[in-house]
């Protein structure tokens, strides 16, 4: 039995996705699904994302993924940022992030779960690192791994545009 290589398993993906589309029209919340999971040990989460975005551009899909099934699926969606939560894989503005920290990861997620909303450094010490933030040496590490974390998924760290500062206060998430 051959080795069936990753592009292999993009271009079935590419075409099961363009021929469900073509056969049956728009595709139902059921087949993306099915075809997602399908992929998901095999393709990385920009792949898939990169096929779904290609075929989408020329068939009716986009509108038929309600986000409230993705959330149940473990992948958050928030503008540019592309989350998935059973691979860990993030993709933002259409590129794969470079591997985040576990820290990182939970402070991303955080953030990203409630767009717009001012989360305290306290508020999210206590959430990330599970513990309360009385003492100002973690305020100081929150403070580190928030500048690595921009390094990792802005175009200009010292300029962001997603992870912003809040006053002496706290971040928030912007699409």
């Amino acid at each position: 039995m051959s080795q069936v290589s990753n592009r292999d398993y993009a271009g079935l993906f590419r075409r099961s996705l363009t021929g469900l589309a073509q056969q049956k029209g728009p595709l139902t919340p059921n087949d993306c699904y099915r075809l997602l999971e399908m992929s998901t040990g095999y393709l990385s989460l920009k792949q898939i994302m990169d096929i779904y975005e290609e075929v989408a551009s020329s068939h009716p899909l986009r509108e038929l993924m309600p986000l409230d099934r993705l959330k149940e699926e473990g992948i958050l969606i928030r503008g540019d940022l592309v989350i998935n939560n059973r691979t860990k894989e993030v993709v933002i503005g259409g590129r794969q992030t470079p591997l985040l920290t576990p820290i990182q990861y939970s402070l991303l997620c955080l953030l990203a779960s409630d767009v717009g909303k001012v989360f305290s450094s306290q508020e999210i010490v206590e959430k990330v690192w599970g513990y309360p933030s009385s003492d100002l040496g973690i305020i100081v590490s929150l403070r580190i791994h928030v500048k690595n974390l921009r390094r990792k998924i802005e175009e200009d760290p010292s300029h962001p545009k997603h992870i912003v500062t809040v006053g002496n206060y706290g971040y928030r998430w912007v699409v």
